[in-house]
């Protein structure tokens, strides 16, 4: 660093001295020291070279922000001392050198303020001289302006501007560099992208339709920047494959994202039509899985006529629904390319790209979200590559992994695989504790109680009640600590509450846990009348997957402990309310034929498709009791065809609906008990046959 110890004496006799030059130091043993415009020619290829940024320990980047720190320092203290740095004659090596720094500091408004200079200079330059290297050389500085400007609060309309005025000016440059214009255009292109989507981000409070249409209009530029690197790409130039390869990837992966932003920004604007769906008495015209209006005589179109009062309106209404820039799974393909590539560069350059690739993983299994087969493994991979990078940067990287884990968790949860579903809400519980901040995007208000709780439901449709009790208290206790601070998490003290009578009821304490389950929904009908004068967010009891599990178990312990007439108003309850939920666009399951046009969800985060099958065997039981057992026997078959499907197939119920249905057969001495007592019994859970009662009070059937 320059001038880092010079003596008082020398920065008196350097005020006198008239003759001495600027940057000459009056030691000569100093002279090697010295920041000279050559030095900082030199500072600047050493940040831009490409290795400078592969860290391989935690110490290694700080060292490279304190060599930053202190080369910045000796910079500004010859600017200080009235040095006249500016005035020499490669004044840019000094700013460009200085815009380097102050955005490795992460101090962008500073940073903008080099590139401003930069830009007048180098306009200054063109207009005097106005070759193609001048205008070159002002292309590259108005570049730099819009990356720099678009990481500032208030400055990003600037950056836009200024990246549309380095791309026209470049435009006459491309047919005298035609072996680099694919290259150079491709990053002005990608920098546009990313300064309008920064933009987009400040305007939706201010307006309805630009969000929508500055999304849109980034990922078009960003998919123009792919089209220009591939092209750059199969010139096949020598020395410049890796790096236009690097530059391909974070294309793929920047349009990737953008288009992740465009659906849910699609999304809300159909979600704003809601009440006027609702209001016409229709269904929503846009269901998160499909991509053409439903049938029934209703299209937005008709109704829209009369209620689109702006060209603003008529944009927003226009391109709500207009996919033709990529839907779902075409985003997800371009991230599945960038993991490609960085994959390739990572074998070149570990340090370098494994951070980016564990980047483009997490974004890819965000757009794989509503297909857990294909999200899993990609979540599992985002994982290693983040554990792997984390074990040289130690706690770096603990957010992304919690929130993968939260990802991988919920997956799992869909009834792939139970067994690893317990190992990752134990990894998922373990790294949300090493958070200092924790907010809560899944199943409710503390995430650490609300893995617990979680945790105790897949125990118990592994039959570990013993570990369910523990997960439930544990979970209770620790919402309990909460609910001094505020009542409103009674509401979230109901899932481990269910659990605990739910354990009861399958260990023989049938009164006990009646009591329970009648107490949990007196608190949770209290709750769902208070919420209809609360300022806070509406709960409605009907609308809540849990709630109706714990009702249909309501239903199950009432029959099993004698009045087979509340359980069965009970179960039928909590069967009507789930095929209703079932059925409403943010829950309904994916069909075959839409499979390829699924676009992204934001809601519904929690599996619930093996809860029907689960509250149909409860209503059969109390159905069989009553003696009613024609409907017993539908509601039996239809649990069992749902099971089929991977995702609503859960053991436990499964094996009591097949023992239950032996046991209607064997009234009538069918044919069909046989097999049907032959595929019970290959299945290993116990089953809960036995706690549903229905071979007492009359019903004629044996347990």
């Amino acid at each position: 660093p320059a001038n880092a110890a010079q003596p008082a004496e020398a920065e008196v006799a350097d005020e006198e001295n008239d003759n001495e030059t600027d940057w000459g130091p009056e030691d000569e043993d100093e002279e090697d020291d010295q920041l000279t415009p050559d030095a900082y020619s030199i500072f600047i290829w050493q940040e831009l070279e490409p290795q400078r940024m592969a860290f391989a320990t935690l110490q290694d980047l700080r060292s490279w922000r304190s060599l930053g720190d202190l080369r910045t320092g000796g910079a500004v203290r010859h600017i200080d001392r009235g040095r006249n740095t500016l005035a020499e004659a490669n004044p840019h090596q000094l700013l460009g050198f200085l815009l380097i720094e102050t955005s490795k500091m992460e101090c962008f408004v500073q940073a903008g303020i080099m590139s401003e200079l930069l830009v007048i200079l180098y306009r200054f330059r063109f207009e005097q001289d106005p070759t193609p290297n001048r205008r070159m050389e002002l292309c590259m500085a108005l570049g730099a302006l819009s990356v720099t400007l678009a990481r500032t609060d208030d400055r990003r309309l600037e950056s836009i501007r200024a990246i549309e005025e380095a791309i026209h000016l470049f435009t006459p440059l491309e047919e005298l560099i035609k072996e680099f214009a694919d290259y150079i255009m491709g990053m002005f292109r990608l920098s546009q992208a990313y300064a309008l989507l920064a933009h987009k981000g400040s305007l939706t409070i201010m307006s309805n339709e630009l969000p929508l249409y500055q999304t849109r209009k980034a990922l078009r530029c960003a998919r123009s920047a792919v089209a220009d690197f591939r092209s750059h790409l199969a010139a096949d130039l020598p020395g410049r494959i890796l790096g236009t390869q690097a530059a391909l990837a974070r294309a793929l992966h920047a349009c990737a994202l953008i288009g992740k932003v465009l659906l849910k920004e699609m999304e809300s604007h159909q979600t704003s039509h809601d009440p006027c769906a609702i209001a016409s008495g229709q269904d929503r015209c846009y269901p998160p899985f499909k991509q053409t209006p439903r049938e029934r005589g209703f299209t937005w179109d008709s109704w829209c006529k009369e209620h689109l009062y702006s060209p603003e309106q008529e944009y927003v209404h226009a391109k709500m629904g207009d996919y033709s820039l990529g839907l779902v799974e075409d985003f997800a393909a371009m991230a599945e390319e960038a993991v490609g590539l960085y994959r390739n560069l990572a074998r070149t350059n570990q340090e370098l790209y494994e951070p980016l690739l564990a980047e483009v993983l997490k974004l890819q299994a965000q757009l794989l979200d509503l297909r857990p087969e294909k999200a899993i493994p990609v979540c599992e991979e985002a994982i290693e590559t983040f554990e792997r990078i984390s074990s040289t940067f130690v706690d770096h990287f603990k957010e992304p992994l919690a929130a993968l884990y939260l990802d991988l968790t919920r997956h799992l949860r869909s009834g792939y695989d139970l067994e690893k579903t317990i190992s990752a809400i134990d990894e998922a519980i373990s790294h949300q504790e090493r958070l200092h901040q924790r907010f809560s995007i899944w199943r409710g208000y503390d995430t650490i109680s609300a893995l617990t709780a979680a945790r105790a439901l897949v125990h118990i449709r592994l039959e570990r009640y013993e570990e369910a009790l523990l997960d439930a208290e544990k979970a209770e206790q620790k919402l309990l600590e909460e609910v001094a601070r505020d009542d409103w998490i009674q509401t979230y003290l109901v899932e481990p509450r269910a659990v605990k009578a739910f354990i009861l009821w399958m260990t023989g304490q049938t009164e006990q846990a009646l009591v329970e389950l009648q107490s949990i929904l007196e608190a949770t009908m209290a709750r769902d009348a208070a919420s209809l004068t609360s300022r806070r967010k509406t709960y409605w009891a009907s609308d809540d997957p849990n709630h109706i599990l714990f009702r249909g178990w309501l239903g199950g312990v009432r029959a099993a402990a004698g009045d087979a007439q509340g359980g069965r108003q009970d179960g039928e309850q909590a069967v009507q309310n789930m095929r209703r939920l079932l059925d409403t666009p943010n829950f309904a399951p994916i069909e075959e034929e839409d499979a390829a046009r699924a676009r992204l969800v934001i809601y519904s985060l929690d599996t619930i498709d093996h809860i029907l099958p689960h509250l149909l065997v409860l209503l059969a039981a109390t159905l069989a009791q009553l003696g009613e057992f024609k409907e017993a026997m539908d509601n039996i078959n239809e649990a069992l065809e749902l099971s089929k499907m991977h995702k609503c197939r859960d053991e436990s119920t499964m094996k009591t609906a097949l023992l239950l249905k032996l046991r209607l057969l064997e009234r009538s001495e069918g044919a069909e008990s046989q097999q049907i007592q032959k595929e019970a019994y290959t299945i290993v859970a116990q089953g809960f046959l036995a706690q549903l009662g229905c071979s007492s009070h009359g019903s004629g059937i044996n347990t």
